[in-house]
C-alpha cells in the first residue's frame, strides 16, 4: 500500500549550466615607436617582416589589465622586452593618415570590456605604441615566435620553407640574387670560353668559319650558333688575318697581308676603326659570291621561318 511511482528522499539541486563567455575580435596594430598619426599603406609590409603590424585577437570578454596585457604581449613577443611601456591608440575618423589619440584607462586598467567600448566592438583598430622606446623594424628569422601560428610555404626558386606573409619580399630579392649570378655567370662563361682542341677525326670533324677551330660533327651546330657572340675583336684578329683558305669550303678567298687585316684593331678612334673593319672585311670576301633570300609574302609562317633559318645557316659561306 506504500507502493508509489514517486521518487523517494530529498529533491537534488539540479545542475548548474556552463557559463558561456562571449568573445571579440580585435584588430590590433602595433607599430615601431612613439606616432601622433596612423602609419603609412607602405610601411604596412615591413612591419609584419618585423614581428609587429596588424593581428586579429579574439579575446574573452571578462579578462582583467594583467589578462589583457598578456594575450597581447604573447601574440606580440617584442613588447615583452619593453621597458618604457606601451599604450592602446585610436585613429579619428575620416581617410588617409589619422591623428591618433589615446585610450584613456579605467580604475582597473585596460580590461577587454573598455577596449570592446573604444573599438565600437572591435570594428575600428585598436593601435598599441610604445611610449618611449623605438622597436627594431629588421626583419625576423623565418622560425622566430612572431610567425609560429602563421601558415607555411616553400620558395620554389631556393626551396626555403617560410611564413606565407613573408613571401613576397623572398621572391623579390631570391629573383634579383638568382638573375644577378645568372647574367654574371653567363658573361664569364661567354669570355672565358674556352677552345676544344682539335680531335684530328679528319671526316668526323669540321672547321668553325668563325673561330678556325676543329670540332666534331655532332656539335659544330651548336657550337657555331654561339662562336663568336663574347669573342673579342682584337682576339679575333689574330685567327681572322691567318684564315686557311684550304680548310674552307666555297671559292678561294684572297689573302690580305697580316699588317693591312689587324690595322683596324690596332686603331684608338672607335669609329675609324668600325670602318678600317668593314674595309677589310669587304675586300676580303669581294670575290665571293652574292647571296640572296626569297621569301614569298604568301607563304605561311613556318615555311617563312624555315627560309630565313636556312638562309643564315648556309653551307659553304665564308
Amino acid at each position: 500500500m506504500f507502493s508509489t511511482d514517486q521518487p523517494r528522499g530529498k529533491r537534488r539541486f539540479p545542475t548548474p549550466a556552463p557559463c558561456i563567455v562571449k568573445r571579440t575580435d580585435f584588430h590590433i596594430y602595433v607599430l615601431s615607436g612613439p606616432s601622433q598619426f596612423t602609419p603609412k599603406g607602405s610601411e604596412e609590409l615591413p612591419l609584419a617582416y618585423a614581428g609587429l603590424g596588424k593581428k586579429m585577437l579574439n579575446l574573452p570578454d571578462n579578462l582583467l589589465h594583467s589578462e589583457t596585457m598578456a594575450s597581447v604581449e604573447e601574440e606580440f613577443p617584442k613588447l615583452k622586452t619593453l621597458k618604457g611601456g606601451w599604450m592602446f591608440f585610436k585613429s579619428a575618423g575620416g581617410s588617409g593618415r589619422r591623428k591618433l589619440s589615446i585610450i584613456p584607462t579605467d580604475s582597473e586598467g585596460y580590461s577587454t570590456r573598455l577596449l570592446k567600448t573604444a573599438s565600437n566592438n572591435g570594428k575600428n583598430i585598436v593601435f598599441v605604441i610604445p611610449l618611449q622606446e623605438q622597436l627594431s623594424t629588421e626583419p625576423l628569422p623565418y622560425d622566430s615566435a612572431e610567425f609560429a601560428k602563421m601558415p607555411q610555404s616553400t620558395c620554389i626558386t631556393c626551396g626555403s620553407q617560410m611564413p606565407l606573409q613573408l613571401l613576397p619580399l623572398h621572391v623579390e630579392e631570391c629573383n634579383d640574387i638568382l638573375t644577378e649570378s645568372e647574367s654574371g655567370t653567363s658573361l664569364d662563361e661567354v669570355i672565358e670560353q674556352p677552345n676544344p682542341p682539335n680531335t684530328g677525326m679528319g671526316e668526323l670533324s669540321e672547321v668553325c668559319p668563325i673561330c678556325l677551330e676543329s670540332y666534331p660533327i655532332d656539335v659544330l651546330s651548336f657550337h657555331a650558333s654561339t662562336c663568336g657572340e663574347g669573342m673579342d675583336p682584337a682576339h679575333h684578329s689574330d685567327a681572322a688575318s691567318m684564315t686557311r683558305t684550304e680548310e674552307m669550303p666555297g671559292p678561294s678567298v684572297q689573302r690580305l697581308p697580316a699588317t693591312v687585316s689587324a690595322a683596324w684593331a690596332n686603331e684608338v678612334d672607335p669609329r675609324k676603326a668600325c670602318q678600317l673593319f668593314r674595309e677589310e672585311r669587304l675586300e676580303r670576301n669581294y670575290e665571293c659570291p652574292r647571296l640572296f633570300l626569297s621569301i614569298d609574302l604568301f607563304d605561311a609562317e613556318e615555311e617563312t621561318d624555315s627560309s630565313l633559318i636556312s638562309f643564315f645557316k648556309m653551307n659553304n659561306v665564308n
